[in-house]
């Protein structure tokens, strides 16, 4: 029996430890973690909007059910981008879509894809994601990726509504 409770208290110090040691690595590195987030999402925005400058966006406009979790309002009248997170075959492929001021895409970027190696990891391939630069709302149909049809329908998701928040913000006059 003594030596059960002296196993316990050895295994809840170690667990204490190790909590303790994680924590202070996590204070450590989440600052800068979140630093290359930021400069990683600026880096992106420039490629799909170059020239731009940036403002965020008050989402609160839009539909429940989009997919839109970030917007920024380019402030030299350029137009919009808009950061989507949609499900493929595995969830959280984020995208990050331009699109100017006459309603065209500017660029896109795909930030973040879980998708199957050899196939749905295609949506990151600029082969595929500059295939939309200069399409309006309804001409990306035929831009497939083969043998992925869930990431295929999610990036259309994706990019449909992106023009289903251009349509909202696009048509407000900047503040």
């Amino acid at each position: 029996m003594r030596a059960q409770i002296k196993s316990v208290i050895a295994l809840t110090l170690i667990c204490l430890t190790v909590t303790a040691v994680l924590a202070t690595v996590n204070r450590f590195t989440s600052p800068k973690i979140a630093q290359n987030e930021a400069d990683n999402e600026r880096a992106a925005l420039a490629e799909v909007m170059p020239n731009g400058t940036f403002s965020a966006l008050d989402l609160s406009a839009l539909p429940q059910d989009s997919s839109v979790v970030a917007g920024y309002r380019d402030d030299n009248g350029g137009g919009y981008v808009f950061r989507m997170t949609v499900k493929g075959f595995q969830p959280g492929m984020t995208v990050l879509c331009g699109i100017g001021a006459d309603g065209t895409v500017t660029g896109v970027r795909t930030l973040v894809c879980n998708e199957t190696a050899g196939y749905g990891l295609a949506a990151k391939d600029a082969a595929f994601t500059d295939r939309f630069t200069g399409r309006g709302k309804t001409q990306f149909d035929d831009i497939i990726i083969s043998g992925a049809t869930l990431t295929t329908n999610a990036y259309h998701q994706a990019i449909r509504d992106a023009f289903g928040a251009f349509e909202i913000y696009g048509a407000q006059k900047p503040q």
